[in-house]
């Protein structure tokens, strides 16, 4: 016949650690979620900063485009009436292809930056069923 009697004397401090360092975790955790929501903000901002600066940036390409259209049309009737050379025609109708490109480029630019801010500021919402084991 055995007998086994076990007194805890110190299991008391076990538990305060225990209790001590499951605070500690919370509070870690409660400080990354605060990053990581600061974090966010900050990508929304920058996003929303860069969709707005695009927008500019196309209004100013379009506006380059009218001037470079009108100073192309200008240049076409000097040629004709032989006021203009080649070179400097071709110099201008360079910088109407170069507008044009550019306002191009700015458009397409600022529709991408608008649909990166479209995307951090309404995230896409998933469902349980949706998370599929591959």
């Amino acid at each position: 016949v055995g007998f086994n009697l076990s007194i805890p004397v110190f299991s008391g401090f076990q538990i305060a650690n225990s209790i001590q360092r499951a605070q500690v975790q919370h509070d870690n955790a409660a400080l990354q979620l605060m990053q990581e929501e600061d974090s966010y903000r900050q990508v929304i901002e920058r996003a929303h900063h860069d969709a707005q600066s695009a927008w500019k940036n196309h209004e100013a390409a379009k506006a380059a485009l009218v001037a470079a259209k009108r100073s192309l049309d200008d240049a076409q009737i000097r040629r004709e009436e032989g006021i203009m050379n080649a070179l400097d025609y071709a110099r201008i109708q360079d910088s109407y292809y170069a507008a044009s490109s550019e306002a191009i480029r700015s458009k397409y630019d600022a529709i991408f930056k608008n649909y990166i801010l479209t995307f951090y500021a309404n995230p896409p919402q998933y469902h349980a069923e949706d998370q599929r084991q591959f």
